[in-house]
């Protein structure tokens, strides 16, 4: 309540140089300026004025903000009596809690701010910073950090100068800034590079959240709300490479699917289907390619301009003659602010000068505006803007199933758990990793695997069957497996076997061949359905046990066996 009521007075109480916090106004201007003056140090490389870039540590800035030198500025713009009081009973503490399920947890200390201040390298300037800064400390209780203040310059100072300079402030020379405000305060050719961190941030997520058992539910969560905000912030400033943009969404793509570094799982979709609106079969993932280069339009002009929703691609067809007469849309009206009705039905055709002619003007002389047709209220959001540009990408990838959308809205919005909506769109999409599913991805799995665990399963419980078989006078015996592969490899014949279980294949031969009476055939797996509960059951209990008769927990399992020809 107190700051809604503080934003109605702060853009007539703040310098227009504040980019923070007043309605209109982004924290972002900020980081542009700093970035192109930044660019001018870098760049600047003859004549004889030199200039630098000076970033100020301030020590806890809120923590030793003198509480008399906030009061007495507030005094100073005239704010009532009351009113300070209320505020300064807001501001005078350094802890602040976050409300979460109603209820305050934790607690965040301000610690300390950086500050930018640009200048010619001369000293007549550092004794004016210097004086300013010991002026403002004195006055409100902030400290600048000197050991964590730097200095740049740019590459036309002295080397006598960089050091005269940096000795008076108490200030390292530095090539360049490292951040400002959150962002790199220089951004050279070397886009990748700079942003490295963004990748390093999230690849450390990820590899946090791939220790967890999570549903594709909250996966889904941690992409949307943690790994693609992550470069939300520098995307509001910098365009990143298309690559780069790539690369993130590959990351993205893995930790979705499944993947590590040292484990490929397949991917069965691409990143650009998922990003396809829920609606319309997809996850609704945001595409980053497309939402870092949304931008608005520079000129209103009748040729380049939307300005007759009417019209195709809302402006009129070129026409050269046109062109050289007219250029704005003023120039279609008459003295009297009306259409110019014979100059617009003899520059245009029939159908489009029929279309200008029923826009409705204003009656008043006012100034003209951009709208944005993609919203009802007219005014500019990223969100439809992206929807636009990922629409009418020519990479994109839409999804062609025999559904519409209010399909897949039911799907979404069906009062069940998100992990089971994740698991429905995928049987929808026919992706579940089943084995006919695998089998026709066969180009991308690895069927040895599959393999390997069967015949590792088989080979340590074979070896304990068959020690039990002949222990016990078990003999004649048949063991039974479903693993077509285990049972090829135990009767392969072969003195030197060369496959991954190669050793222990050779050690249940052996032992087989010991004993003649001992066999290993192959069943369907239809058709060891009882083995598998009898194994299971085994598994569970904590010592042997001998059955005479049919168990009860077999019973319904045997009935319903049917002979496999």
């Amino acid at each position: 309540m107190v700051a809604n009521r503080l934003k109605l007075v702060l853009p007539q109480s703040i310098s227009p140089f504040q980019s923070a916090f007043v309605p209109g106004r982004l924290i972002t201007d900020n980081i542009l300026v700093a970035n192109e003056i930044a660019h001018f140090v870098h760049n600047k490389r003859e004549g004889s004025d030199g200039f630098m870039a000076l970033k100020l540590d301030l020590s806890k800035a809120y923590d030793r903000m003198e509480w008399s030198f906030l009061r007495k500025v507030l005094v100073r713009f005239g704010f009532a009596q009351n009113w300070i009081d209320m505020v300064m009973e807001c501001v005078s503490s350094v802890r602040y809690s976050f409300l979460i399920r109603g209820k305050p947890r934790g607690f965040v200390c301000p610690s300390r701010d950086d500050s930018m201040l640009y200048a010619k390298a001369s000293l007549e300037a550092c004794y004016e910073i210097k004086d300013v800064i010991e002026t403002y400390g004195r006055a409100s209780g902030q400290l600048v950090n000197l050991s964590k203040s730097s200095v740049v310059f740019s590459k036309n100072v002295s080397e006598e100068t960089k050091e005269v300079v940096s000795s008076l402030l108490g200030v390292e020379v530095v090539a360049s800034h490292e951040k400002y405000l959150g962002l790199p305060t220089y951004v050279g050719r070397k886009k990748s590079a700079t942003f490295q961190y963004i990748k390093d941030n999230l690849a450390k997520k990820i590899e946090g959240w791939q220790g967890k058992m999570l549903s594709g539910a909250g996966k889904d969560i941690l992409i949307r709300v943690v790994a693609q905000a992550l470069p939300a912030y520098a995307m509001s400033v910098f365009q990143l490479t298309n690559n780069f943009c790539e690369d993130l969404e590959q990351m993205f793509a893995r930790f979705w699917w499944g993947s590590t570094l040292d484990k490929q799982k397949i991917h069965w979709k691409t990143w650009k289907a998922l990003c396809n609106p829920r609606e319309e079969g997809g996850l609704g993932f945001r595409s980053l390619m497309h939402f870092n280069s949304i931008c608005n339009g520079e000129e209103v002009n009748i040729w380049s301009d939307c300005w007759a929703p009417a019209l195709h691609e809302g402006r009129p067809s070129t026409n050269v003659l046109a062109m050289e007469e007219v250029s704005k849309v003023s120039d279609l009206l008459s003295t009297t602010g009306v259409w110019n009705e014979a100059l617009i039905r003899r520059l245009f055709g029939r159908e489009e000068a029929e279309i200008i002619l029923n826009i409705p003007l204003s009656c008043r002389n006012i100034p003209d505006r951009l709208i944005w047709k993609l919203e009802r209220k007219g005014e500019f959001s990223v969100k439809t803007a992206y929807r636009f540009s990922f629409f009418h990408s020519s990479c994109r990838s839409p999804f062609t199933l025999a559904v519409n959308g209010d399909f897949w809205k039911r799907i979404w919005k069906v009062l069940i758990p998100n992990a089971a909506k994740v698991f429905a769109w995928r049987v929808c999409h026919d992706i579940l990793p089943s084995l006919d599913r695998l089998a026709s991805r066969s180009g991308d799995f690895d069927f040895s695997i599959v393999e390997y665990l069967e015949g590792e399963k088989f080979t340590s419980l074979g070896r304990s069957s068959i020690t039990f078989s002949i222990d016990h006078g078990f003999i004649p015996a048949i063991l039974e497996t479903d693993a077509q592969e285990v049972q090829r490899q135990l009767t392969a014949q072969v003195s030197n076997n060369s496959s991954a279980l190669g050793r222990l294949y050779e050690d249940l031969s052996l032992m087989l061949a010991s004993h003649n009476s001992l066999q290993v055939n192959y069943v369907s797996r239809k058709a060891n359905v009882v083995a598998h509960m009898l194994a299971a059951h085994g598994s569970s209990m904590m010592q042997d046990c001998f059955y005479f008769s049919v168990p009860s927990f077999l019973a319904a399992a045997i009935a319903a066996e049917v002979p496999v020809m």
